[in-house]
């Protein structure tokens, strides 16, 4: 009941309502599944307020509590990937995204271009060549105009 009203209140805008209701849920009593809805909603509050630190520690709980499937489990690590990103921490995000890509049957060419630009932003082009490639091979006639 507690999830459903703080889903609601975060739809509705309302994410310091959504963050109160969230800490009243025990998390001892919920079930890994709950658990891991609970830490990606904290994430989505956290990251809407730039707390990009903050957001990607609830994902890591999310993935830590048992209770995603295999594409949300992929749909997470991808998420923490690109938090490392908008902080740019360059070295962080080509490990998560390595870790993605490892547990990712079907990589897309935002993945690939995602880890071209933290090898670049890196230094390392010649390890970026490969992933740029690869994504704009993967976008087929419509690659974004950017790469």
């Amino acid at each position: 009941k507690l999830l459903n009203q703080a889903v609601e209140e975060l739809n509705a805008g309302k994410s310091a309502a959504a963050r109160t209701t969230l800490k009243r849920i025990n998390l001892q009593r919920a079930s890994p599944y709950e658990v891991s809805r609970i830490e990606q909603l904290f994430a989505a509050i956290e990251q809407g307020e730039e707390k990009y630190g903050a957001a990607r520690e609830h994902l890591e709980k999310a993935l830590a509590s048992g209770g995603l499937k295999d594409k949300e489990l992929s749909a997470t690590r991808f998420q923490i990937a690109a938090l490392f990103l908008a902080e740019e921490r360059w070295a962080d995000a080509v490990r998560a995204l390595e870790a993605w890509f490892a547990s990712e049957p079907k990589p897309n060419s935002v993945g690939y271009y995602s880890l071209a630009v933290a090898h670049y932003q890196l230094g390392n082009y010649a390890a970026a060549a490969g992933p740029a490639q690869k994504a704009v091979g993967l976008a087929g006639d419509d690659p974004q105009e950017s790469w």
